[in-house]
């Protein structure tokens, strides 16, 4: 098509997907309060509107670091011929070269820094290795009412490699109210489902490993040619012995109880680890068609007990969702390593040297027993994923649990849990996304994926139970909170039932010390407000308090939208910041280095946002001690 028929088309896209009035290049958006010098608000936040019809249609050319350069148009028009008002070619003007975003992907925000302009944002541009999503242009346009700058910065700056950012400053950015406020347009803003919704509002999940290797050795597989057929230093028996697993005082309300002290608002338990060994009496058979013997309730069994029908009664009994995991990347009763079949050409007695097409049905025979018999599940953990012949099938029979979140079940699940990277319950670095299957997220993906922050009690990274190991220091598990809970994430704590088939002494002791901490620290606020829309939110303080935390939510029913806030204190009329930072989500636990006295208010103010915020809770805390 001529030029001029697609800058026609661009300007419809923009206007429809940004809010504009039909043929204009007009743009509304939630933009934050700003400040003057003394900290003091001199314009609300809310509804702006930005109107850049003003700007030329002249093409610039800009460089970056790499060879190639860049033609860059007004984002209202196109480069001439192309399919983008960015491009990238080592020919120009003769090549449109690679479009760097399209114009139908656009959306509008405020600028991050809190300054006066609009973000335009325009994703599906061409792809390269490392852009899942292909390349995003973002025009940053920055208001300049002096008005002296033609087009924009000479350099284009990309970040990550897929992202290319254009500065622009002019005075057609600059921003009025828009009016009426209530035209202001909510970008097309991810959310969860509402199993994720429930997830990350529970915030503390009882991820409780008992199975064979709470008997034998921690690890996956605690089972080993070693201690398959001995019984090994420490060990209760023969990993391969069904009767090894012995547990005489079985106890799953009593796990509840503690799960509750915790305030654990939901439960996983290892229905199957890597040894094989089932905790429920499987109605799956071998392919010879003889039973599946290495379980509970087996001729061989010490016990005939199905301990995931007692740990489902109690979990609903105590109001706690149940779920379970099953792993599928080992299974040493079968011969299977890392998802594969005759793993070891040596077949010891009481194993079944199965093929990768039986071992694969026997699997998916025993997870459907598990999502079919026990009830509506809460989570359901894929440890280690799940091979690629199977995930129609586990799609297709996940449809029996649709409250269930997946841990590593993207692709297979609409509610998709994603791991955070390390178990060590510190995931450092930048703040948490509830967006992107990447480890901390991401704040421009389209794809729900809430963070499961897994993390163990004991230390040394023991999942099973193990005689005598210790427990962490409270001080650590308080780390722990604030970069897990406090950073968006959900912490999965580890329970690692001891041989008896209770949480043990030590480690009850301790989770009912961390428990008392939680509430003690975070059970009652020195003053907070609730259910809050908008950017800025003040509070008065009692007369001399002393606070040093914050805690910040949003509702996350209508999509993690602030993407950078700060919190400040007025004392003797003015205002000094306390704490910043970008992403909120389900909670963000600020702690200030140093208490703050004789403030009369404190102020949290949105600076950045990809639409209106939409908050849960705002409250300020007095000190607490970190150990």
């Amino acid at each position: 098509p001529e030029p001029l028929v697609m800058m026609a088309t661009l300007v419809a896209l923009l206007g429809l997907v940004a809010g504009a009035e039909a043929g204009g290049c007009s743009f509304t958006f939630w933009g934050p309060s700003v400040t003057d010098h003394l900290g003091e608000i001199v314009q609300d936040s809310g509804c702006r509107s930005v109107d850049l019809s003003s700007l030329d249609n002249h093409v610039y050319t800009l460089k970056d670091s790499y060879p190639d350069t860049y033609a860059v148009t007004s984002p209202c028009n196109l480069v001439p011929g192309c399919t983008s008002p960015a491009v990238q070619s080592p020919n120009l003007p003769s090549s449109c070269g690679l479009p760097l975003g399209l114009p139908s992907m656009t959306t509008a925000s405020a600028l991050p820094s809190g300054g006066d302009g609009v973000r335009l944002t325009l994703g599906g541009g061409s792809n390269r290795p490392g852009c899942p999503s292909g390349r995003t242009l973002v025009y940053d346009m920055v208001c300049d009412k002096g008005g002296t700058s033609g087009g924009p910065n000479a350099t284009i700056t990309v970040v990550n490699g897929c992202t290319y950012v254009v500065t622009w400053l002019t005075a057609a950015a600059c921003s009025q109210a828009a009016t009426p406020p209530a035209q202001c347009h909510a970008p097309n803003i991810p959310t969860p489902t509402a199993p994720q919704l429930r997830y990350q509002r529970g915030e503390i999940v009882a991820l409780t490993h008992f199975n064979m290797a709470s008997f034998v050795k921690n690890g996956d597989p605690g089972c080993t040619a070693d201690n398959w057929l001995v019984k090994a230093i420490g060990a209760a028996g023969p990993s391969g012995d069904p009767a090894t697993f012995n547990p005489t005082q079985l106890d799953t309300d009593q796990w509840a109880d503690v799960y509750k002290a915790v305030g654990v608002k939901g439960a996983v338990l290892t229905a199957k680890h890597g040894c094989g060994h089932l905790l429920w009496p499987t109605n799956v058979t071998l392919p010879d068609g003889s039973p599946y013997g290495y379980g509970v309730g087996k001729a061989k069994s010490a016990i005939q007990t199905d301990v995931l029908r007692m740990f489902s009664n109690s979990m609903m009994a105590a109001n706690i969702t149940h779920g379970f995991y099953y792993s599928f990347t080992n299974n040493f009763y079968l011969n299977v390593k890392s998802h594969v079949a005759h793993a070891s050409p040596t077949i010891l007695p009481g194993q079944v040297n199965v093929t990768q097409a039986e071992f694969e049905a026997i699997a998916l025979g025993q997870v459907n027993e598990l999502w079919s018999n026990y009830g509506s599940l809460g989570e359901i953990w894929f440890d280690g994923g799940y091979g690629g012949s199977v995930a129609a099938n586990i799609s297709k029979m996940l449809q029996k649990q649709p409250d269930a979140v997946g841990f590593g079940g993207l692709g297979v699940t609409p509610n998709p849990v994603g791991w955070v990277g390390t178990e060590s319950g510190m995931p450092g670095g930048d703040e948490l996304w509830s967006t992107g299957p990447s480890n901390h997220g991401d704040p421009t993906s389209t794809t729900w994926c809430p963070k499961c922050c897994d993390t163990t009690l004991q230390i040394g990274d023991t999942w099973f139970f193990e005689p005598d190991l210790p427990v962490r220091p409270l001080a650590e598990l308080i780390q722990v909170y604030h970069q897990t809970v406090g950073r968006n994430g959900v912490l999965e704590m580890d329970f690692a039932i001891d041989r008896t088939g209770r949480v043990a002494p030590s480690h009850e002791a301790r989770y009912r010390q961390f428990g008392s901490w939680i509430t003690s620290c975070y059970g009652h606020p020195v003053t907070s407000a609730g259910t809050t829309s908008g950017g800025n939110v003040t509070l008065t303080l009692p007369s001399g308090a002393t606070i040093d935390r914050v805690v910040i939510q949003e509702d996350q029913a209508q999509g993690q939208r602030i993407r950078g806030f700060s919190v400040d204190a007025q004392s003797s009329g003015s205002w000094t910041t306390i704490l910043t930072g970008t992403g909120v989500g389900n909670k963000y636990i600020g702690v200030a280095s140093s208490g703050v006295t004789g403030a009369t208010s404190i102020r949290l103010r949105v600076t950045s946002a990809i639409a209106e915020p939409q908050l849960l809770h705002f409250g300020v805390y007095a000190p607490c001690p970190s150990s």
